[in-house]
């Protein structure tokens, strides 16, 4: 999995510390798509009242966005930030049915620059 630098110091302690999954549900099981969507979802939707949602007391993020949105937007920082079609692809997880699939060590080289992107997205939010 290609990740950008920023994460390594979020998440190095926590790989160091335990030796169990890094990403699962509290029970320790691997996390199915519905554990991964479901906050994703929340934090779109909430609960729709605007006081809070019951559950986690928090309204949507972003009222009216989808949880596709985010993959669009996704997309869109991707063609600003000028990532070509086959970074793209490897990094949104499409089949390109048009195309064969590139050499690995292309795909590989397509995601430095993403990752490039990223990192420097990371360090302008922060300090922001």
């Amino acid at each position: 999995m290609f990740l950008p630098p920023f994460p390594d110091s979020l998440l190095d302690a926590d790989l160091n510390s335990t030796g169990q999954l890094l990403f699962s549900r509290p029970d320790g099981d691997l996390l199915s798509r519905r554990d991964v969507n479901a906050p994703w979802r929340q934090a779109c939707d909430g609960d729709g009242d605007g006081d809070g949602d019951e559950k986690t007391g928090w309204d949507a993020v972003c009222p009216g966005l989808r949880l596709y949105d985010l993959r669009h937007l996704h997309r869109t920082w991707l063609d600003e930030d000028h990532i070509n079609e086959t970074g793209q692809a490897a990094r949104l997880g499409h089949k390109r049915t048009h195309h064969k699939r590139p050499p690995l060590n292309r795909l590989a080289a397509a995601q430095y620059p993403l990752l490039a992107a990223l990192q420097s997205r990371w360090h302008a939010a922060c300090s922001a």
